[in-house]
């Protein structure tokens, strides 16, 4: 049907996240609005690379874009007990475990064992929005990273280079390097 055909270009949500510190203002994230390569691809890189708190950033770039943990570099963290965070099937209105990528990156319970494709997920960026506001959590997270041994510019440096890789077939479009920043309202 044309409703079919035109839904491949719709961008929309299937998963909200709310993460919470115990006593703190309630964070909400949602899945990427993109489910094809190479929408995806991009919008993980440029949340990686610009828009995403930087130890979210890191968690997501220690298995992307190879989808599998890379040996120079771990930014995976585990969060501190008094941080919630739950998701939610907007479609089947029901609460969700997490996916087994989200155990990876953030060490969050589950008994899923499907992976989604790393930083797709609301949590991500529900965790994000949490770090770039409770200063105790985002210490606790980067001590606990602080430890390992980590190569972070040359996981960047990959990031960046899968990302003009997509964007090379698209001859006509031009990137400056720039990523738009929205301004804080």
């Amino acid at each position: 049907s044309t409703l079919q055909r035109d839904n491949s270009k719709m961008l929309f949500s299937t998963t909200l996240c709310v993460s919470s510190v115990s006593g703190s203002s309630m964070y909400y994230g949602v899945s990427m609005s993109t489910h094809r390569k190479p929408a995806r691809q991009i919008m993980v890189a440029a949340g990686c690379l610009s828009y995403w708190d930087d130890c979210v950033a890191a968690a997501v770039m220690s298995y992307c874009p190879q989808k599998r943990r890379k040996s120079y570099f771990d930014g995976t963290f585990q969060l501190p007990a008094d941080v919630r965070c739950e998701a939610f099937s907007i479609e089947y209105q029901q609460m969700m475990v997490p996916c087994r990528s989200c155990n990876n990156l953030f060490n969050l319970e589950t008994t899923e064992t499907k992976t989604n494709p790393y930083g797709n997920c609301a949590e991500t960026e529900s965790l994000s929005n949490l770090l770039k506001e409770e200063e105790r959590v985002k210490q606790q997270v980067q001590q606990s990273v602080s430890e390992r041994v980590n190569d972070r510019a040359r996981a960047e440096r990959d990031v960046l280079k899968q990302l003009k890789q997509i964007l090379k077939p698209y001859s006509s479009f031009t990137w400056d390097n720039n990523y738009y920043r929205p301004l804080n309202v």
